[in-house]
C-alpha cells in the first residue's frame, strides 16, 4: 500500500480507517497486518503504527468513550500541526498572486443595515507571516500599496479566538478570517487555492470604514427615534383634541337619534293590511307579541314582528318551501320599509355605547329584531344555526318536507291524469271532443263507484295505478289504437270505442288476406303444378285445409309453410336419392359390360338374384347393395368364362 500523500495543510485523510463516532479503529504491526481496536492490547503496549501517517499509536479502551486508537505525543501524527503549515502555504500563494478578494463592508445597528462597499478584489505588495503585533500573532500581514496593513486569520481547524478578535478590533486593525475547515482534507490543490483566494468563506473582524459608518448610522438613528418621539408627542396632543370633539359629535348625534325615535313613535299608525290582522288574531299572542317593540320602527310592534313571522317562520305554500336558513342582517334587510330612515343603518359603536349608557333600556330596531329571534327560539319555533343565523327546528322541518313530498306527488299524479285526458280530446273528432268536460268529469264520481278522479289522483295507491291505467289504455284507443275499451270511465268515448272495433276488423281482414298470399306464394313455389289441388285438400288429423287453417290465424299459417318445407326437404332428399341411384346403375352397367356377352347383359342386370334377395339392378339403391352386386355379378362372370 502507498503511503498516503498530505495536502498543503500537511493533513494527511485516515478516514478510511475510523469507525462509528471515533476517528480511527485500524492499527497496522509490524508486519504491516491490520489489526481491530478490539484485538489491541491497552495503551503502548499495542505496539502499532497510524496505517496513514506511519506515527506510534496508543490504545484507548476505556469505559466512557467507545475504543480508539490516538497517536503518541502532542502535535504528531495525521496533520497536526496543520494550522502553521496552512500559514506557510497561504503566505507563499499570496506571495505569487498579490491579490485577495475581500467581502462585502456592512454597517449594523439595532437591525438595520447599510452597506458601505461592495466584495471586490485587493491588490498588496507584500506579504508578512506569524509577525508579532502587540500581544498577538496574526496569521498573515498583508502590505498593501499605499503602507496600509490587512490582517489575514486562515481558520483550518479552530476559528479566531476571541481574545485575539477583541485585541484587534480595540487596536482598529483590518482583519479578516477566511474559512477552509471545508478543504482541510481536499487533495485537489486548484480547488484549495481557489477558496484561499477566493471562493471560500470570509468575513471582517475589524473595519474602521465599517466602524466609521457605524457610528454615522448611530447617530442617524438617535436623531431619528428623537424626531419621532416629538411627532408622537404632537399626534397625542392632537388625538386628545380629536377625541373632545368625538365625544361632543357622538352626544349630538345620539340625542338626535333619540329624538328621531320619539317622532316615530308619535307617527305610528294602527295595523290595515288584513291577512297580518288574520294572522295576529289567530297567533292570539302566542308567538307574536312576545318581546319588546324596540325604538325606530315606523309601524307597532305586531306589525313588524306578524311581517317577519309569515316571512320566516309560518310555511304558506308547502309546495314550494325550501330548508334554508337566514341571518339577522337578512332579516333587518326585509322589515327595512317598515323601519324610519334614521334607523334603517344601525348606529356606529361610539353612538350605541352612549345611549346605553344615558338610556339602558333602549334597543334599536336590528336589536329588537335579535331580542324577537331569540324569543322564537326559546319557544321553540326557530333554532339558532350559529352567530346570527336562524332556521326552523328539526322536527318542524321534517313534517313540512313530509308533507311536501305528499303534495308534489299529487301534483304529479294531477299532471299525468290531465295530460291523458287532454290527449284524448286533441285525438277526437271537434264534435266528440266539445261534449268531454274534463272539470266535470274530474269532480264526478266514476260509474259504479263513490270516488271522483279528483279524490282518487289525492288518495292515491292501487285505485290511482288502476285509473292511470284504464285512462292509457282508452287514450291508446283514442288515437287510433285497436284495443275497444269496454269500460269508459264515464266519458263520451261510444263512437271512439265503435271506431276501434272497425279498425280490429279490418286489420285481422287485411292480416288474413295477406297470410292467404304468402300460403299461396310457398305453396306455388314449392308444389308447383300441384300447390292448387294441396291448398284445398284436408291436412290428415287436422281435417281442415290449407287455405282455411291460414285465414284463421298467423298459427295456422306458419304450421302449413312448415309442412310445405316438409314436403319440399322429402322431394329433394328423393331426387338425390334417384340421382346417387342412377349414378351407381351406370358404373353398374359399365362393370357389366366387361363382364358378360352383349347377349346376357340385360339378363344378368334384371334378373332375380338369389344372394342379393332382388335384381342387381334394385340393388343399386344403396352403395352397399351396388358393392354386392358387382361381387356376385364377378362371380357369375367367372363361371361362364371370361367375355369372348
Amino acid at each position: 500500500m502507498d503511503d498516503p500523500i498530505p495536502n498543503p495543510f500537511g493533513f494527511i485523510d485516515h478516514s478510511a480507517f475510523a469507525g462509528f463516532g471515533v476517528d480511527l479503529v485500524w492499527g497496522l504491526d509490524l508486519e504491516g497486518e491490520p489489526v481491530h481496536i478490539s484485538a489491541a492490547r491497552r495503551g503502548l503496549a499495542c505496539g502499532l503504527i497510524c496505517p496513514a501517517c506511519k506515527a506510534p499509536l496508543i490504545a484507548r479502551k476505556g469505559a466512557k468513550k467507545a475504543a480508539h486508537f490516538s497517536h503518541q505525543g502532542k502535535g504528531s501524527g495525521c496533520g497536526n500541526g496543520r494550522e502553521t503549515n496552512a500559514h506557510y502555504w497561504a503566505k507563499q500563494l499570496l506571495v505569487e498572486r498579490k491579490q485577495i478578494w475581500t467581502p462585502v463592508v456592512t454597517a449594523i445597528v439595532d437591525g438595520v443595515s447599510r452597506h458601505e462597499s461592495k466584495a471586490k478584489w485587493m491588490t498588496f505588495s507584500d506579504v508578512h507571516s506569524e509577525r508579532r503585533l502587540d500581544r498577538i500573532v496574526p496569521d498573515i500581514v498583508l502590505i498593501l500599496g499605499d503602507g496600509r496593513e490587512l490582517i489575514v486569520e486562515v481558520c483550518v481547524t479552530h476559528p479566531c479566538g476571541d481574545d485575539k478578535i477583541a485585541l484587534i478590533q480595540s487596536n482598529g486593525w483590518p482583519a479578516i478570517e477566511i474559512n477552509l475547515r471545508h478543504l482541510r482534507t481536499c487533495q485537489d490543490i486548484a480547488i484549495i487555492e481557489r477558496g484561499l483566494l477566493e471562493d471560500a468563506p470570509r468575513s471582517w473582524l475589524c473595519n474602521p470604514r465599517r466602524d466609521r459608518a457605524e457610528e454615522k448610522l448611530r447617530a442617524e438613528l438617535t436623531a431619528a427615534a428623537a424626531s419621532r418621539a416629538k411627532e408622537v408627542q404632537r399626534r397625542a396632543t392632537q388625538e386628545a383634541d380629536r377625541q373632545r370633539r368625538e365625544a361632543l359629535a357622538v352626544e349630538a348625534d345620539a340625542r338626535e337619534l333619540l329624538g328621531a325615535a320619539a317622532s316615530a313613535r308619535a307617527e305610528i299608525r294602527p295595523i290595515s293590511d288584513p291577512t297580518l290582522l288574520q294572522l295576529i288574531a289567530k297567533d292570539d299572542g302566542e308567538l307574536i307579541g312576545i318581546s319588546g317593540a324596540g325604538e325606530g320602527f315606523a309601524v307597532t310592534r305586531d306589525e313588524w314582528q306578524a311581517t317577519l313571522f309569515e316571512q320566516f317562520v309560518s310555511v304558506s305554500d308547502l309546495r314550494s318551501y325550501e330548508d334554508e336558513t337566514f341571518s339577522l342582517e337578512r332579516a333587518l334587510a326585509y322589515l327595512e320599509p317598515l323601519i324610519a330612515p334614521a334607523f334603517v343603518q344601525p348606529p356606529n359603536d361610539k353612538v350605541r355605547a352612549w345611549i346605553r349608557a344615558s338610556h339602558p333600556g333602549v334597543r334599536f330596531p336590528h336589536e329588537a329584531l335579535e331580542d324577537y329571534l331569540e324569543a322564537l327560539c326559546m319557544a321553540g319555533s326557530l333554532k339558532s344555526e350559529g352567530v346570527d343565523h336562524y332556521g326552523l327546528p328539526d322536527d318542524v322541518v321534517k313534517k313540512i318536507k313530509r308533507e311536501q313530498r305528499r303534495l308534489i306527488e299529487v301534483d304529479r299524479r294531477a299532471e299525468v291524469t290531465h295530460a291523458l285526458v287532454d290527449q284524448m280530446i286533441a285525438d277526437l273528432p271537434p264534435e266528440e271532443a266539445f261534449s268531454l268536460k274534463p272539470r266535470d268529469w274530474l269532480d264526478s264520481p266514476l260509474p259504479g263507484k263513490s270516488a271522483s278522479p279528483s279524490k282518487i289522483i289525492v288518495d292515491g295507491e292501487a285505485p290511482y295505478n288502476d285509473l292511470i291505467a284504464k285512462l292509457r289504455a282508452l287514450a291508446k284507443m283514442v288515437a287510433g289504437g285497436e284495443d275497444a275499451i269496454d269500460d269508459v270511465l264515464g266519458l263520451p268515448l261510444a263512437a271512439a270505442r265503435y271506431r276501434a272495433v272497425e279498425r280490429l276488423s279490418a286489420r285481422r281482414s287485411r292480416e288474413a288476406t295477406e297470410r292467404s298470399r304468402k300460403l299461396r306464394d310457398a305453396a306455388a313455389r314449392s308444389l308447383r303444378d300441384e300447390a292448387g289441388q294441396w291448398l284445398t285438400t284436408p291436412i290428415a288429423d287436422i281435417d281442415e285445409t290449407p287455405l282455411a287453417l291460414a285465414n284463421a290465424g298467423q298459427t295456422g299459417l306458419d304450421l302449413c309453410l312448415d309442412t310445405i318445407a316438409a314436403i319440399g326437404r322429402l322431394r329433394e332428399a328423393e331426387r338425390i336419392e334417384a340421382a346417387a341411384t342412377a349414378r351407381r346403375r351406370d358404373k353398374l352397367q359399365g362393370i357389366i359390360a366387361n363382364l358378360f356377352a352383349p347377349n346376357l347383359r340385360e339378363l344378368a342386370l334384371k334378373n332375380q338374384s338369389s344372394p342379393l334377395g332382388c335384381s342387381p339392378w334394385e340393388a343399386c339403391t344403396t352403395d352397399h347393395g351396388l358393392d354386392s352386386a358387382i361381387r356376385v355379378l364377378t362371380i357369375q362372370a367367372g363361371g361362364r368364362g371370361r367375355r369372348r
